[in-house]
């Protein structure tokens, strides 16, 4: 067999013809190095780098590896208007003094709705929250399933196994979550504990060969594994046990009966060592959480109102009745069903356009390096346009 080498990279440029950058991984919770290969303003590879091993693996998913074309191709380069339902080309001057008038006409009296994008920075979420105070009656829908996640403790949101005292535990139960898709560098550190010991893995909900033990599919079975009348109540006996639960959690309307059979287990095993971890698959997610976007969220649209308005930060998924909105305002750097339905579509550079600061599932702050210098004539970045829009609600308060 021959050497193994990637098909899109293949006699594309030499060695001495690239740029290393070296950045994150933000397409899961993760964080993984990450070395952009850069030739002419355009990425050609993409690599792993271990640069710190609580963060980095020798491996990275093909997400990860190949989806630098979506950073020249399918972009939005120009900002529109929807006049008449068509949309009309127009330039920034008009973007902003349309908002400029906006704004002067309705004062206090608007509303504003939040759609985040699972990308979103740590400074974009704190100046989101920011802004929030100027209006009287503001709300945030993310994009998944967020707004259920109690934030009052960071150890409710962040994934408190590292690989400091992941040794610590032989028994794992996975609720309702499969770690090889929401988050595979996380599943291969799994695999490699199970290499250096002996470890069990449970799960319930999720029916894959990785896990040792399955116990159910329903809450009925997690019911009777609390209440001692499953065969596996037995199990946890003198066992140091780590339950890991999903984000899929949150989308059942019983979530709320799954976490308290939870803490009714933690009560039962209470001499044993129990941990629970929330295993979150988007980047922003606890970045919201440390800023305090989730905490504000309120995702209640009320009627259409004169000054309804909606501002779509990177979201580009339809989970509302969009009627309800007066104005709604895309920041996109893709088309998306979203952005069909704007009234205004303002291009908006990528993550890795601009340097950033994230959060992973770990609650470590992970930095990220600007990977393209001259994309600037593409569009704006989410902070740019917000303290522009920042200051001119604020000044507007004045007069």
């Amino acid at each position: 067999m021959g050497a193994l080498t990637s098909k899109p990279y293949a006699f594309v440029a030499r060695s001495w013809e690239l740029t290393s950058i070296d950045t994150i991984d933000i397409m899961d919770a993760v964080g993984s190095q990450l070395m952009f290969f850069v030739r002419d303003e355009n990425v050609v590879r993409v690599l792993p780098r271990v640069f710190n091993f609580f963060t980095s693996v020798e491996w990275i998913t093909d997400k990860a590896r190949f989806f630098y074309d979506a950073l020249r191709r399918g972009r939005v380069t120009y900002p529109f208007f929807k006049f008449r339902g068509f949309f009309v080309r127009i330039c920034f001057n008009f973007v902003y003094s349309y908002i400029q008038k906006m704004s002067c006409a309705s004062q206090k009296k608007a509303s504003l709705t939040f759609g985040l994008s699972p990308f979103v920075d740590v400074h974009t979420s704190l100046l989101v929250r920011d802004i929030s105070f100027l209006f009287s009656k503001v709300s945030y829908f993310l994009g998944y399933e967020e707004q259920r996640v109690e934030d009052q403790y960071n150890c409710n949101y962040i994934m408190n196994l590292d690989d400091v005292n992941i040794e610590r535990f032989d028994t794992f139960l996975f609720l309702f979550t499969n770690p090889r898709f929401e988050a595979p560098p996380f599943y291969l550190r799994m695999r490699a504990l199970s290499r250096k010991k002996k470890v069990y893995f449970l799960s319930l909900g999720v029916f894959q060969s990785f896990f040792d033990y399955n116990l159910g599919a329903s809450i009925v079975d997690f019911l009777k594994l609390v209440t001692g009348k499953s065969l596996f109540a037995l199990f946890f006996i003198k066992r140091l046990l780590a339950v890991v639960i999903g984000m899929s959690i949150y989308q059942r309307e019983d979530y709320k009966i799954l976490l308290s059979l939870l803490s009714i287990l933690r009560e039962k095993l209470i001499s044993n060592v129990i941990l629970v971890n929330l295993l979150v698959s988007k980047i922003a997610s606890v970045g919201l959480s440390e800023v305090g976007v989730r905490r504000l969220t309120n995702f209640k649209i009320r009627a259409r109102e004169e000054f309804n308005w909606l501002f779509l930060l990177g979201y580009n998924s339809i989970s509302c009745n969009i009627s309800k909105f007066s104005f709604i305002l895309a920041l996109a750097h893709h088309g998306s069903d979203m952005t069909l339905v704007s009234d205004m579509i303002i291009p908006a550079l990528t993550p890795y356009e601009q340097a950033g600061l994230f959060v992973n599932m770990e609650g470590r702050y992970l930095k990220m390096s600007k990977v393209l210098k001259k994309s600037s004539a593409y569009g704006l970045t989410f902070i740019h346009f917000l303290w522009q829009f920042f200051c001119l609600k604020f000044f507007m308060l004045f007069y």
